[in-house]
């Protein structure tokens, strides 16, 4: 891995950064001037299993591999994990104790983070198969699968080896620090509702071209409509509008222009250019995807910092097969 410049290692409960194929610490006041940059969170506070699972529901998926997990893993251990599909397979992490208990302490530089992954996960995109030692522990990744080695791992990778060809951050880890806002989200209830809808209808277009509209669109009413109850609105003309009005009372403006920015994105007419995620983090949102020509992206940069009057700023980019894998980053 190239030194670069947003993007920080945390190992032993310090922040790293990799320069010159060496780990050289950094003071954590580096973060207060940073508006952009992602974490790579050490392997020794994770641990990895992969599980064979046909495509359904991720709340069924999750619940099958807690009760996998329960085989092998005292019930404290697992009580907080997530997933990544890969192909046939899915990735599981499960995260240690310590490392929540660090949360704690350095809470405002993740949440500030726009990606938080690890060496290991990143290093399983790039490589189909490795061998790779985690302090005392060894991995064999083939394909997706994930086998732990017991015997001799003098050919198994080291963390220097696999931070060496790691070029940036690409997936995003569902953590708990990432899920600190939620209570905070729960006062902006209805605000958070006409989001999550506005949200839907932004990418109902990509659903349609997917072929999957259909699925999502058989339960779409019934959903609204429990919104509308839920609001106090469904007796009215115009359910939708008193929606809107009640978002736009008390002190929720940033909410409101939250809703104003997905509109812009659904109207840009600019085509061939496809969001894959959507964070928010503070006063900016974060936007992740792919086009095939980067010309496009920056027409559609400048459609939406035209349609909001607000910076519009092209975080990175990189050539992947045909497509020109991108991050923007849009102030609130």
């Amino acid at each position: 891995m190239k030194h670069i410049s947003n993007l920080f290692i945390f190992k032993d409960g310090l922040f790293f950064q990799w320069e010159d194929n060496e780990l050289k610490k950094v003071d954590e006041d580096i973060f207060h001037n940073l508006s952009s940059f992602d974490i790579l969170v050490d392997d020794n506070y994770f641990f990895y299993e992969s599980l064979e699972m046909p495509r359904m529901a991720r709340k069924k998926q999750k619940s099958i591999i807690k009760n996998s997990l329960m085989v092998n893993y005292p019930e404290d251990i697992i009580s907080e994990f997530d997933f990544i599909v890969m192909g046939d397979h899915i990735l599981i992490y499960i995260i240690s104790s310590q490392l929540r208990e660090i949360f704690d302490n350095y809470k405002n530089i993740f949440k500030k983070a726009g990606k938080i992954s690890t060496p290991f996960i990143e290093f399983a995109k790039l490589r189909k198969e490795f061998c790779y030692s985690i302090g005392n522990r060894s991995y064999k990744f083939n394909n997706g699968v994930i086998s732990s080695v017991i015997e001799d791992v003098g050919e198994c990778l080291a963390l220097d080896n696999v931070l060496s060809e790691i070029n940036g951050v690409y997936n995003n880890l569902s953590l708990s620090i990432n899920k600190a806002d939620q209570d905070l989200i729960k006062q902006f209830r209805i605000p958070a509702i006409i989001i999550i809808v506005a949200y839907l209808f932004f990418f109902t277009g990509e659903f349609l071209r997917l072929g999957l509209l259909s699925k999502h669109f058989k339960n779409y009413d019934s959903v609204l409509n429990a919104l509308y109850e839920e609001s106090g609105v469904s007796n009215s003309l115009d359910p939708y509008g008193m929606l809107l009005s009640k978002a736009k009372s008390g002190e929720q403006a940033d909410k409101i222009y939250m809703m104003k920015i997905l509109e812009s994105l659904s109207t840009s007419n600019v085509k061939d250019i496809t969001i894959d995620s959507m964070s928010i983090k503070g006063k900016s949102v974060r936007l992740d995807g792919f086009t095939h020509d980067y010309t496009i992206l920056e027409s559609f940069s400048k459609a939406i910092k035209g349609k909001n009057n607000k910076p519009v700023t092209i975080l990175n980019t990189r050539k992947e097969d045909e497509n020109i894998i991108f991050s923007l980053r849009l102030e609130i």
